[in-house]
């Protein structure tokens, strides 16, 4: 499946002769064939259009850093919190965003800690600093022209989920789904019981500690949830196709529970009709 991610994310209005930044969903840099001709799969016209930014979220007088891919007509919003040791480019949450943003749904990886703020190690595990980060974000999509409205869902890794967790308690209803990658929502049990939106925890079954911490957490969390436990995957997914399994399980999570325009798909293609010449 081919992705055509614009880079001019917050251009003032569409047009069809904006320049495209193209990426293959499955890996493949090439979006031609070897002969260059189609031969008439589905995968040869199933062709996404996006609008991607590396630029600054500001809100409340707060900038943070942030990649924000947008599809032209987006079913939802996916807010990715990455663990102490990574950053909006994680590679792993990167290409979750990738099978995200092929499902419809808009993505925002972002540094939740300012440069300054990340110099101080204390902060990377300061669960309250880094779910108050998620909620700005969540504010600043309810008044950007191309987000406000959408569905939102939180999507969190290592100590990342249990800052997703705590957001969510937070924004109450304004979040519709979380999932935890490899996460620690141990870390957020004061609050658990306060989270609304149904929520998706996913282990490697190799993790062992990080099974039994997500275990522990199963009665405390009275909103609709599942522990989905990945055979032979350890706690960063290096495992062939455990990734993989990780962004399926995401990609039903989402269609399941962020509710969006009813007939999104039939919106998707008149919205691409607009960019025949």
């Amino acid at each position: 499946m081919l992705l055509q991610t614009r880079t001019n994310f917050f251009a003032p209005a569409f047009h069809p002769l904006f320049a495209f930044k193209e990426f293959d969903i499955d890996g493949d840099d090439s979006s031609d064939d070897d002969d260059g001709e189609s031969d008439g799969s589905e995968d040869d016209v199933e062709t996404l259009t996006f609008q991607e930014r590396d630029c600054n979220i500001v809100e409340d007088g707060l900038s943070l850093r942030a990649v924000v891919t947008v599809p032209d007509v987006a079913r939802g919003v996916v807010i990715f919190a990455h663990g102490a040791n990574s950053d909006r480019f994680s590679p792993r949450n990167q290409f979750i965003a990738r099978r995200l943003n092929a499902a419809g749904f808009a993505t925002i990886c972002a540094d939740l800690l300012t440069d300054e703020e990340s110099s101080d190690r204390m902060n990377v595990f300061d669960i309250d600093l880094l779910a108050s980060r998620l909620t700005h974000i969540a504010r600043w999509t309810s008044h950007h022209s191309r987000l406000r409205g959408l569905p939102v869902g939180l999507f969190g890794s290592n100590t990342g989920a249990a800052a997703a967790l705590k957001a969510a308690a937070q924004l109450g209803d304004r979040v519709q789904a979380v999932i935890s990658r490899g996460g620690r929502p141990d870390l957020a049990s004061d609050c658990l019981q306060d989270v609304l939106a149904p929520t998706l925890l996913i282990v490697g079954s190799e993790d062992t500690p990080v099974v039994s911490m997500n275990e522990w957490v199963l009665p405390r969390i009275k909103a609709t949830h599942e522990l989905a436990v990945i055979d032979g995957a350890d706690h960063l997914f290096e495992e062939e196709g455990a990734l993989e399994q990780v962004a399926d399980l995401s990609v039903s999570w989402l269609e399941r529970f962020l509710k969006s325009v009813q007939d999104w798909k039939s919106h998707y293609v008149n919205a691409q009709q607009a960019y025949i010449i």
